[in-house]
């Protein structure tokens, strides 16, 4: 009783504060309560079928529209066709700028429905590249194909299955691609699942093929297996290759100490932060050393487990794009590779962490969809669901900054300014350590969430560059998850085919 008075004042509190700042941004200024900080914008108006200017009719009023085809095209454009004005001229290479992709390879995993179908989408019939679309739905990547494969376009789809649940059909799914693509420009880690919680029983919940917890291994383990395999793939990239990671800003209700692999050294603090009731259970001898958020329902789990399982694995998706921008391999001077067209200094593979907010999927099982599909940004092409996906993927590198692509990086691509009007409340409960170990935590983020699905259409901005929470600035914690996670995918990164 205690500790749900707290939450449920601060929620309150929360709620006022969102309604004043609604209103004052209503009236066509800033919240006369909270400052909004803008890093970056690019604010447009289009006039839609429906009459409205920069608006969707939606169920619960309008939504806002995303980015236009030629807006996706001009960005597609400055990021890639601007490199091979000079080569070109001397070359005499005629580029066809109308389909800017053309001849680029984009992987895209969770392709067959939702983000990822849009996302081909665009890529294909917009862009006129050629999408390697995975998934496990083999119908669903048959439709896709069969949609969006035509002559008029110069691009593509190519379906691989993929059960990401399974390390060993990433694998293969990895290495049969390397072998058919060994250039691929952009990697979008788009696949994600998330548990029907409340409903989920702790003991029930799902793991993997290999034991792991099954949000843990879909939504982060997996990504980074297939993130190693085509590595080589990436590096050889024309303008430098770019992995996106589609993550959330459910991110903030953890604080990361569920995903330090388990060891005797760790801070008697550390763990008080989080209720933890299986740490030491005798379930965890096959892997004592395996960070909490990892653990199946054979090994050991923590009170708060399920509740947290999605944001525990949405954090450790920005820990490996940040990851990533330590990578020597990542790095023009480390790697021997002569790339002409990267500007000397510049990073052969980038990482670039986007959220896409609430967006119309199926990621919440059917019980959420209903709700979605009523309130949630809208997962299509030119939809307002896709458009931070599509500024992670082709803003050059001077758009989205050193914060975004820096190892110390702070940042990520949005597309709704909820959090700024909010930034006061939120950074109380993400900074404070007793916040976090009554348990508050986990409510102020589902109420702020709650907030975020129903404001975030009136504060829809194109192009954002939002703060993670300060814990994912822990660089001690990241490098400590990404050895963990190296150590454990081994098995599956030995007798690599380096050449291909």
């Amino acid at each position: 009783m205690i500790r749900a008075l707290p939450v449920t004042c601060l929620s309150l509190l929360v709620l006022l504060v969102s309604a004043a700042a609604f209103r004052g941004c209503s009236r066509g200024g800033k919240s006369r309560f909270l400052p909004t900080i803008r890093l970056a914008t690019h604010h447009k108006a289009v006039q839609t079928s429906d009459g409205y200017s920069g608006f969707r009719q939606g169920a619960f009023g309008r939504q806002p529209e995303g980015l236009s085809d030629e807006d996706v095209r001009n960005l597609a454009r400055r990021r890639y066709l601007a490199a091979f004005d000079n080569s070109a001229f001397f070359s005499g290479v005629q580029v066809d700028d109308s389909y800017p992709l053309k001849g680029k390879v984009v992987a895209i995993t969770g392709a067959a429905g939702g983000i990822g179908r849009a996302l081909s989408n665009v890529v294909v019939s917009v862009l006129g590249g050629d999408v390697v679309a995975m998934d496990i739905d083999e119908l669903g990547l048959s439709k896709l194909a069969s949609d969006l494969n035509s002559e008029a376009v110069p691009g593509r789809v190519i379906p691989v299955k993929v059960d990401h649940a399974n390390l060993d059909s990433v694998r293969s799914a990895a290495i049969s691609i390397r072998m058919d693509f060994p250039r691929i420009d952009l990697l979008v880690n788009n696949a994600g699942l998330c548990y029907d919680f409340p409903n989920a029983d702790i003991d029930k919940a799902g793991s993997t093929a290999q034991g792991h917890d099954l949000l843990f291994g879909v939504n982060y383990l997996s990504h980074v297996l297939l993130t190693e395999l085509l590595m080589p793939c990436l590096l050889r990239a024309d303008g430098g290759g770019r992995v996106v990671q589609v993550t959330s800003g459910y991110h903030a209700m953890v604080d990361g100490s569920m995903l330090v692999p388990s060891n005797p050294k760790i801070e008697k603090e550390e763990l008080a932060e989080i209720e933890v009731t299986s740490l030491n259970s005798s379930k965890n001898e096959n892997d004592p050393s395996s960070p909490p958020a990892s653990r199946g329902p054979r090994q050991g789990r923590w009170s708060r487990h399920v509740s947290r399982a999605y944001a525990n694995s949405k954090m450790a998706q920005i820990w490996h794009a940040r990851s990533l921008a330590r990578d020597p391999r990542t790095q023009r001077s480390a790697c021997g590779h002569s790339n002409s067209v990267v500007p000397k200094g510049e990073p052969l593979v980038t990482a670039v962490c986007a959220c896409p907010s609430w967006v119309s999927t199926g990621i919440a099982g059917d019980s959420g969809r209903d709700m979605l599909a009523r309130l949630a940004f809208p997962a299509c092409r030119g939809g307002a669901g896709i458009t931070s996906v599509l500024n992670a993927m082709f803003r050059r590198d001077d758009e989205l900054g050193d914060d975004i692509l820096s190892e110390k990086a702070k940042c990520y691509v949005g597309n709704a300014r909820v959090t700024e009007n909010l930034a006061p409340l939120r950074s109380l409960w993400m900074t404070s350590s007793f916040v976090t170990r009554m348990g508050w935590r986990d409510g102020f983020v589902s109420t702020f969430s709650l907030v975020i699905l129903i404001f975030q259409r009136f504060f829809y901005d194109s192009f954002i560059i939002q703060r993670t929470s300060p814990d994912c600035e822990n660089i001690k914690r990241q490098q400590a998850l990404q050895t963990w996670t190296l150590t454990k995918l081994k098995p599956w990164l030995d007798n690599n085919v380096s050449n291909v």
